[in-house]
């Protein structure tokens, strides 16, 4: 057994994609993360951590982290023991700030088990999530209006919609200058916006990241003023048959467990599950 740190993300696919494919829409987050580094660059000033445990010359297990963000750790089952322990001390010899771990149940609670033994830190459930998958729409909604892809006219619009589903979910606000991440978005044509019968936008959608074969809805929101006229399940459903439509074989997206509408939603739309995701934040004393 042995551990593999791979400075760039395309060397770190090569080592750990066809595991990660056994089930694509499952591990969206490291697939389309890797692939999109190593399609835009990753940035200079805080390195990713890209990681495999390779036994007998396949992956059992893979690690990816981006700066702020917790480890996201997939394993094999069963989950090996040593083979996270390598990452463990790896990670607690590099550099790196881990402010968590996220993953599978059992994957994300063995790993903060061992981070707690080694560190001191223990840790705590942060979020409940489930991912789910949609092959084909089943349902389009009832709200009047359309959905659109966003403009250039829309930047100043939905930076500041960026910014309150960040907070909304609890992971914001950021620093950072959403503006960017906004203009290359448009032109990739991944941001949705449902426009209601007097031509307002009311909600929005987005995809996120691309996997090898499908796309990842994220973004979702719809401002309070808004809300209970069935926007948001008007808009992920056009934007999810849209991807369908350019090419996507699937589409999927992660639903908070303590949120049912939403969850009810997707599952009206056609999502089915997948997995259930947790992520778990170590306590730093």
């Amino acid at each position: 057994m042995k551990l593999e740190i791979f400075e760039r993300p395309e060397a770190f696919l090569d080592a750990t994609l066809e595991m990660l494919m056994e089930n694509e829409a499952l591990n969206n987050l490291p697939i389309g993360i890797a692939r999109d580094m190593a399609a835009k660059g990753s940035p200079g000033e805080h390195p990713p951590f890209f990681a495999a445990i390779v036994l007998e010359g396949k992956p059992i297990m893979s690690a990816l982290m981006t700066h702020r963000y917790p480890v996201n750790l997939y394993s094999r089952k069963p989950f090996n023991s040593d083979a996270a322990r390598l990452i463990v001390d790896n990670l607690r010899s590099s550099q790196f700030l881990v402010p968590g771990v996220i993953g599978m149940k059992e994957t994300t609670e063995s790993f903060a088990e061992l981070w707690r033994e080694a560190t001191g830190e223990n840790w705590e459930l942060a979020i409940k999530m489930r991912i789910y998958q949609l092959d084909q729409v089943r349902h389009k909604g009832d709200a009047l209006g359309k959905c659109i892809t966003a403009k250039e006219e829309h930047v100043s619009l939905l930076c500041s919609w960026l910014e309150a589903f960040e907070v909304a979910i609890g992971d914001g606000p950021k620093t950072e200058n959403h503006e960017k991440r906004v203009r290359q978005a448009i032109a990739e044509e991944d941001f949705f916006l449902w426009i209601d019968e007097t031509g307002t936008p009311v909600s929005m959608a987005a995809s996120g990241r691309k996997t090898e074969t499908g796309e990842v809805v994220n973004a979702v929101y719809t401002p309070p003023e808004y809300r209970g006229k069935g926007y948001a399940t008007a808009c992920v459903a056009e934007a999810s048959r849209l991807m369908l439509e350019r090419g996507a074989r699937f589409c999927c997206l992660f639903a908070d467990l303590a949120n049912p509408t939403s969850n009810g939603i997707y599952k009206r739309i056609g999502y089915e599950p997948v997995s259930d995701y947790q992520k778990l934040l170590f306590i730093k004393e």
